[in-house]
């Protein structure tokens, strides 16, 4: 297993667009993070921008027959040489009774960090601040990870949206309209020196054209509004010591880093607890792109599973357009 981040520039956007009833709530509405299907489209296209078709279909075929998987981007935070890797919350957080006076709090919590999802069992104990600290009301980690009063000063995103002006000659109807993006934080007036950034974990047995993918990545950036300096990601940075593979494999059940597609009913079956997202559709030149339901990440198994790839639709070029939901797991213990 791999590890690969992005160090990100303060102030930086992304946008990464869900499935909306028109266009334009589509633009208003983004995702926190880059997921798992988006984050194989990029690689993908961005491959393909430098290699000639049959090349790209064998990088294609790697992850069809499930040699090389992906996990979705998720956030990390460097204090100094310190770093903090951020996970989805598990839902069997949500299993658990959580203290009235803490529930609203609970309902804003998106992340926890590889320490507090080894460590902590119990989700009352995120608001026990002689455990747990929580910053920006969205991201847990231990308390010995970080200084209680850096906590409550430090950033890492947050969603503005802002009025845009319509290209005329595209559409002479078109009107002002409102764009939703994800903004990382400015953290130069703390005194240490902090760094916000996205990571991905892959697993693949022919890691040379996934090396070269990702470097062309960290080039072309990933995620909506790119021709206007969206989504500007910076030079991959691979890391040594790789902190998932301490994860205890002693754990009982597994938890889902990525968007799932199950195989089939008796795979559908290991998901005991999910929740799920419509992903895909797009209307093309030469017809629409289908919808597809993906079970999201912070999914918790019962038993290993594979997930697959789908096929949606084509493109204008006549292009096989595909959804990633290979299943990235992680060892969990059951709460």
């Amino acid at each position: 297993m791999e590890l690969v981040r992005f160090p990100l520039k303060p102030m930086e956007h992304f946008h990464f667009g869900e499935i909306s009833l028109d266009e334009k709530s589509n633009i208003s509405t983004t995702s926190s993070f880059p997921h798992s299907d988006t984050l194989f489209s990029s690689l993908v296209n961005n491959y393909a921008q430098i290699h000639e078709k049959k090349e790209v279909d064998k990088f294609v075929e790697s992850f069809e027959k499930g040699e090389t998987t992906i996990s979705s981007m998720f956030y990390y935070l460097k204090i100094d040489e310190h770093i903090i890797y951020f996970l989805p919350i598990p839902l069997s957080f949500y299993t658990q009774d959580i203290n009235r006076n803490d529930y609203k709090r609970f309902k804003k919590i998106e992340f926890v960090s590889i320490a507090v999802w080894e460590e902590i069992k119990k989700a009352n104990d995120f608001f026990d601040e002689s455990i747990c600290l929580i910053i920006q009301n969205k991201f847990v980690v231990l308390k010995k990870e970080i200084d209680s009063d850096f906590a409550k000063k430090v950033e890492i995103y947050s969603k503005i949206t802002q009025p845009k002006v319509p290209i005329r000659w595209v559409d002479d109807n078109a009107t002002i309209y409102f764009e939703t993006d994800i903004e990382i934080a400015d953290n130069s007036g703390l005194n240490s020196s902090v760094e916000v950034g996205y990571y991905f974990l892959y697993r693949s047995v022919n890691p040379i054209e996934m090396e070269e993918a990702i470097k062309i990545l960290g080039l072309s950036g990933i995620g909506g509004g790119r021709s206007t300096g969206t989504g500007e990601l910076s030079t991959p940075v691979v890391e040594i010591n790789n902190p998932f593979d301490m994860i205890s494999s002693a754990n009982e059940n597994y938890c889902s880093i990525s968007y799932s597609i199950p195989t089939n009913e008796f795979e559908f079956k290991k998901f005991v607890l999910y929740e799920t997202k419509i992903r895909g559709g797009r209307k093309m030149d030469i017809g629409k792109q289908q919808f597809v339901r993906m079970v999201k990440e912070g999914a918790v198994l019962s038993d290993l599973a594979k997930g697959t790839l789908m096929q949606i639709g084509t493109d204008d070029q006549g292009n096989r357009v595909l959804r990633n939901g290979f299943c990235f797991l992680l060892p969990l213990k059951f709460n």
